[in-house]
């Protein structure tokens, strides 16, 4: 029975492989190859990984799916191989025969750099930019714990959702960057000036246009109204609106873009019927749908 579980899962590993190299699970309506693993197939967060740690790997070396369908290496073994370069790999296979998961991490941990040992809640690092600054100059950078609510995490997933970024932490700049940006009493002088600049410019072009009756229209842009970007993104539940050719719909909530469904380039309009929302790899892909 072992065997057979081995035998199919290495199936599955070279079917995820394909799907990977050919990026099919867009079409089925998947923004990633972990949630067509996780949403699609219906693995476990974990089980997702694994699977797709091995897919990648046996790219580089296909020896190691030789060796966890024989029973040389488990799916976890092949998972923390798929941590190192494919030329460290090579060397690394034939000591981690036959051992398991824990050993094998030992394994691999010798051969990756040196990570930086446990901080405080804050504490600051030195990193220095180059070897041939390092006398001269240094970043210091900052690692900061936060604990949050149930509801405040759920915040900063909706906050995450909408700036696009895929990390807490570029999340949380981003915030706090916007923050500043909208109560800094440096940034409400410059917001003021600009208005001013504005009206000024309006009056000049106003006195202009009523010497010169025959003045141009001012021509259209690509640019969608915020009011339309924000209908759009309400009416489509601020998810990806993708469905595949088996009816799944991508439903991916970070990186949306508004997309023309018949392009702009095209003579498609800025309405609220011509414009949906996407993720960026389903726009890419019907980008590349309509240029065939």
């Amino acid at each position: 029975m072992i065997a057979v579980e081995r035998e199919t899962t290495a199936e599955i590993i070279r079917y995820l492989k394909e799907i990977d190299t050919r990026k099919l699970y867009q079409e089925l309506g998947f923004s990633s190859l972990f949630a067509f693993c996780h949403a699609g197939l219906g693995y476990s967060e974990g089980s997702a990984y694994r699977r797709i740690q091995a897919a990648r790997c046996i790219d580089e070396t296909p020896e190691v799916l030789e060796k966890f369908e024989s029973g040389a290496l488990t799916l976890c073994a092949v998972g923390e191989l798929s941590r190192v370069s494919a030329e460290k790999r090579v060397t690394l296979i034939p000591l981690s025969v036959g051992k398991s998961k824990q050993e094998v991490q030992r394994l691999v941990a010798a051969e990756l750099p040196a990570s930086l040992p446990l901080k405080e809640k804050v504490t600051a690092v030195n990193v220095a930019t180059s070897s041939a600054e390092a006398e001269l100059k240094s970043e210091v950078r900052y690692s900061v714990t936060l604990e949050l609510t149930e509801e405040e995490m759920k915040v900063l997933s909706e906050v995450q959702a909408l700036t696009g970024t895929g990390k807490e932490s570029e999340t949380v700049v981003r915030a706090l960057k916007f923050y500043r940006k909208l109560r800094s009493p440096e940034e409400r002088a410059k917001r003021r000036a600009a208005r001013q600049k504005r009206k000024e410019v309006t009056a000049t072009v106003a006195v202009k246009t009523a010497a010169d009756s025959k003045a141009p229209m001012a021509t259209t842009t690509r640019h969608v109204p915020v009011s339309l970007r924000d209908a759009v993104t309400i009416r489509d539940q601020h998810q990806c609106t993708f469905v595949g050719v088996n009816g799944h719909r991508c439903g991916e909530t970070v990186g949306l873009q508004i997309d023309h469904i018949k392009p702009y380039s095209f003579g498609g309009e800025h309405s609220e019927e011509n414009l949906r929302l996407l993720c960026a790899r389903h726009n890419r892909f019907m980008f590349g749908r309509t240029v065939q």
